[in-house]
């Protein structure tokens, strides 16, 4: 077993998947965009509403506590009403407000990295503090574990 290679999968894998999450935020961030856009006709702006709707509805498909199959149901709905929005969208506002999102969220990504650093020093900080009144309980007595 070569550590090696594992740790260079490894490193592989969430290199993409970094590149699928930021992939997806450009997408939906340019279909913000796009909703927003006045050259977008309004009946595809109505168009989201559909997938909207059927997430908050209680009626589904498949029921959402059931794992998995529940959260697909609403994945293909999710896939399909994009690929229609997608094709309704004029290509050239589409590319354009693609450039626009990639181009903001490259911006916005050092701040990014330092909301996640802030917010796992802020769990780290959290963790030692419990660790510590734990021990401060368990050596006074007054923790039970029954």
């Amino acid at each position: 077993m070569n550590i090696r290679r594992i740790v260079e999968a490894l490193k592989k894998a969430v290199d993409y998947g970094k590149r699928l999450f930021f992939q997806l935020a450009v997408e939906l961030y340019a279909l913000c965009i796009v909703l927003r856009d006045p050259r977008v006709p309004r009946r595809v702006k109505l168009i989201i509403l559909i997938p909207i709707a059927y997430f908050v509805s209680p009626i589904d498909i498949i029921m959402d506590p059931i794992p998995v199959l529940g959260q697909l149901d609403d994945l293909i709905v999710f896939r399909y009403s994009y690929k229609l929005l997608v094709r309704l969208i004029p290509a050239d506002i589409l590319s354009e407000c693609r450039k626009r999102a990639h181009d903001i969220l490259i911006l916005r990504e050092q701040h990014i990295h330092r909301a996640w650093l802030i917010l796992v020093l802020i769990s780290v900080l959290m963790a030692l503090f419990g660790m510590v009144f734990l021990i401060k309980k368990m050596r006074r007595g007054r923790f039970r574990t029954s």
